[in-house]
């Protein structure tokens, strides 16, 4: 009983710790990310001066010394002409021969995590409520339930950011309508709905609700046999 109060308050005190630590971490992320979604061309030509780089999109020029995974090009050659586009110092832009792709700056990124982070939090506090107070219930056969959790909202994080920089189309948005609430009710059975032989406690919701009924029931059984006004009753 316990050990079972203790992983309980244990869920409960890191539940909001993560969810206050990933607001104040996003604070400044999300600030810089609306910079950048609304920061316009520096004026000044190509090549952007030094000077005017500053809370604006520069235009700079380069030149390719390679291919990796995430620049695709037409070609392998080095020395290929390279026109960049950079927001602080980071390249948000590139076109090589006529091809063109584009990076989410370094704060987007971190944006994305501290929303994991929070989402992990709110996680366990539900399993503060919904959980049966076990360490076998909190992480399942080997830790696939935190996992789960954790890899279903930063998919979700993922959905959010693509959505808010117009990188999903009518049908994407038509798909994940019918996906996400699916996967929210299998994720979420996976998680609370106690898959496996547990022995732990009743949940915290469900023991709530058995105490209040129980109340219901002492309150209208006193209310009924409560005595009339005025009259003494003997008591051992």
């Amino acid at each position: 009983m316990m050990w079972i109060v203790i992983v309980r308050a244990g869920a409960l005190l890191v539940g909001i710790a993560a969810i206050v630590y990933a607001v104040v971490a996003s604070v400044a992320p999300y600030r810089d990310t609306m910079a950048f979604r609304h920061a316009h061309l520096c004026s000044g030509g190509l090549p952007t001066p030094v000077s005017a780089t500053h809370g604006c999109i520069a235009r700079e020029i380069g030149s390719g010394t390679g291919r990796d995974t995430h620049v695709e090009t037409t070609t392998d050659e080095s020395g290929e002409r390279a026109d960049l586009e950079t927001w602080r110092g980071e390249v948000v832009w590139i076109t090589v021969a006529g091809q063109s792709d584009g990076f989410a700056p370094s704060t987007e990124g971190a944006l994305t995590s501290t929303a994991v982070l929070a989402w992990a939090g709110l996680g366990l506090l539900l399993w503060f409520l919904l959980g049966d107070g076990t360490l076998r219930h909190l992480f399942g056969n080997f830790g696939f339930q935190p996992i789960g959790w954790v890899c279903f909202g930063f998919w979700t994080a993922s959905m959010i950011h693509d959505a808010l920089t117009y990188q999903m189309g009518t049908l994407d948005y038509a798909f994940l309508g019918v996906l996400w609430p699916l996967s929210l009710a299998l994720c979420g059975y996976g998680v609370f709905g106690g898959l496996g032989e547990y022995h732990g406690e009743d949940s915290l919701v469900q023991v709530l609700r058995r105490r209040g009924i129980r109340g219901k029931v002492l309150r209208r059984w006193e209310d009924t046999w409560r005595p009339a006004s005025g009259v003494s009753v003997w008591r051992p």
